[in-house]
């Protein structure tokens, strides 16, 4: 199937940009980045910043995200300072606790914040009624693996010890994240199996980056579909030390854990034109392989990220996307059917 057309829009608008970020201008993507997933415009136009970098941006605000009963900045303890998270609470003055997500952004590993998701989280806890914690873990270059996935240990270790602080529910506690974040989710239940230390409920895995390793969809859609190969490229190497050695640890690549039985229900979402959608299906079919409850889509015609992108212009499959992950959250976390 060929790209739906609303997709193909946001590539038509990007191949007018040389979007490739390096060590030298990564500081800059960053900072346009944030500033674009805050714009109020109603067209299409582009953000630049000083150094002349570029994105489109067109964040209606009637897509802008919901708004949310209480959002707080907050900093939870980590291993090597303080981590930045932002708590999306629907209903502070419940009198019950809510269920809690743990929200990890994609970008790479190198890019996006708890700003560029801040949309999406406020639409996850609204929509499905619970508390969301975004959080703004330790990027690379600066920072390499496993430095980030120690942020997001630390973040789930700390919401399952401190959910009465939250007024959440430790016992209803997920934790998911798109892209990257996806990665970082598996690879977060991987190292809390590990340590023995954080019951979860439930998992959400939205076009995750899985595996080092070719694939087919890698061949079909690695050029001109959004995720090209040379910013892919660079964000493997920015993520590791050796991709190569790096990339055999089942922290950097889930699919290639021994062992996934572990795993709480999961729903894993992938786009037919992503270079990831293969080993998002195979990560799925694993899943299920070891005795896991997972519900695995794909959505026709759509790029990596449209998730996302649908706060910046319309994406009628996107929102679609994300009411499909409101129905899995409610199903898991609220016992909906």
């Amino acid at each position: 199937m060929s790209v739906h057309p609303q997709a193909q829009v946001l590539l038509d608008a990007r191949k007018q940009q040389k979007f490739v970020p390096d060590d030298n201008n990564i500081a800059q993507f960053r900072a346009v980045a944030d500033q674009s997933s805050r714009c109020d415009t109603s067209s299409i136009r582009t953000v630049q910043s000083n150094k002349g970098l570029q994105a489109s941006c067109c964040c209606r605000s009637s897509i802008n995200g919901q708004h949310i009963a209480s959002v707080e900045d907050i900093k939870i303890p980590g291993g090597a300072g303080s981590i930045k998270a932002r708590v999306y609470n629907p209903e502070p003055q419940a009198s019950a606790p809510l269920p809690v997500l743990v929200y990890l952004h994609g970008g790479g590993w190198v890019m996006c914040s708890i700003e560029t998701h801040d949309a999406l989280c406020r639409d996850l806890a609204k929509q499905s009624n619970i508390i969301v914690v975004s959080v703004d873990y330790r990027l690379a270059p600066e920072h390499k693996f496993p430095a980030g996935l120690e942020d997001c240990y630390a973040a789930l270790l700390w919401v399952s010890q401190n959910a009465k602080q939250l007024n959440a529910d430790s016992n209803r506690l997920a934790i998911g994240g798109d892209s990257a974040g996806g990665n970082l989710t598996a690879a977060t239940l991987l190292l809390a199996h590990e340590q023995g230390s954080v019951p979860v409920a439930f998992q959400l895995l939205m076009y995750p980056s899985c595996d080092v390793r070719d694939t087919e969809s890698r061949r079909l859609y690695l050029n001109g579909y959004g995720l090209d190969k040379e910013m892919k490229t660079y964000f493997l190497n920015s993520y590791t030390h050796d991709p190569v050695e790096d990339g055999k640890n089942p922290l950097v690549s889930p699919l290639m854990a021994d062992d996934l039985s572990f795993m709480p229900p999961t729903y894993l979402m992938t786009a037919e034109c992503d270079p990831l959608r293969d080993e998002g299906k195979m990560l799925a079919d694993r899943l299920v392989k070891d005795g896991v409850s997972c519900t695995y889509k794909c959505y026709e015609g759509m790029i990596h990220g449209f998730c996302t992108y649908m706060y910046m212009m319309p994406m009628d499959t996107g929102v679609q996307a994300v009411t499909d992950c409101v129905a899995q959250l409610k199903k898991y976390l609220h016992g909906s059917k």
